[in-house]
C-alpha cells in the first residue's frame, strides 16, 4: 500500500487554505492530523487507523469535513486494490451520553458506516468491496485508565484484507 504523502499534503493544505488559514497554521494542522493516522498490519490485513477524535466529535458519527482530504487519498488507494476492504469502528469504555445511540457498540457501527457511506456516496466506489462493523469497547488498544488511553481506543480502522 502506497500513500502519496505529497498528494495528501497538497489536498489537505488546499482545503485548509480555502478556509483562509495562514501557511504556518496549515502546515501545523497537517502535521497534527498526520500523527492521528497509523499504518500497521495484523492477521486481518493492512490496517489504516484513524483516531476517532480526528474523524468525529464526541458521541457523534458525522464525519468532520477536515478529514475528507485524508479519506480522498485513501479512496484512490482503495480503487487500485483488488481485495475486500473492512471498515471497523471502535469506542472507549465510557457510557454513551446520547439520545441517538443506545450503546458504544451502536455508536462504533454508525461511525464505521459513516466512513463507508463517504466512500460509496461521495466517491462513487463499488459497495461490493466493502464490509463494515462495530466493536464498541470490546477491542481496546490500550487500557481505558486515562483520558489519553481512552482517546487512543476511539478509532476507525480501514483494513485492506489479504
Amino acid at each position: 500500500l502506497v500513500v502519496d504523502q505529497e498528494l495528501l499534503y497538497n489536498m489537505v493544505t488546499a482545503r485548509l487554505d480555502s478556509e483562509g488559514q495562514n501557511k504556518e497554521d496549515v502546515k501545523k494542522k497537517f502535521e497534527e492530523m498526520k500523527k492521528l493516522i497509523s499504518l500497521t498490519d495484523d492477521e486481518r490485513g493492512l490496517v489504516v487507523t484513524f483516531q476517532g477524535d480526528m474523524l468525529f466529535d464526541s458521541g457523534q458519527s458525522g464525519l468532520k469535513e477536515e478529514i475528507y482530504p485524508f479519506l480522498d487519498v485513501l479512496a484512490k488507494t482503495i480503487s487500485s486494490f483488488q481485495n475486500k476492504v473492512l471498515i471497523m469502528g471502535h469506542t472507549d469504555n465510557m457510557l454513551v451520553q446520547s439520545k441517538i445511540y443506545k450503546s458504544n457498540w451502536e455508536l462504533s457501527l454508525h461511525r464505521a458506516l459513516s466512513v463507508l457511506e463517504y466512500f460509496i456516496k461521495d466517491k462513487n466506489m463499488d459497495p461490493s468491496i466493502f464490509f463494515a462493523g462495530g466493536q464498541g469497547a470490546l477491542k481496546p488498544l490500550h487500557t481505558n485508565d486515562s483520558p489519553e488511553n481512552r482517546a487512543l481506543n476511539r478509532r476507525v480502522e480501514v483494513i485492506f484484507t489479504f
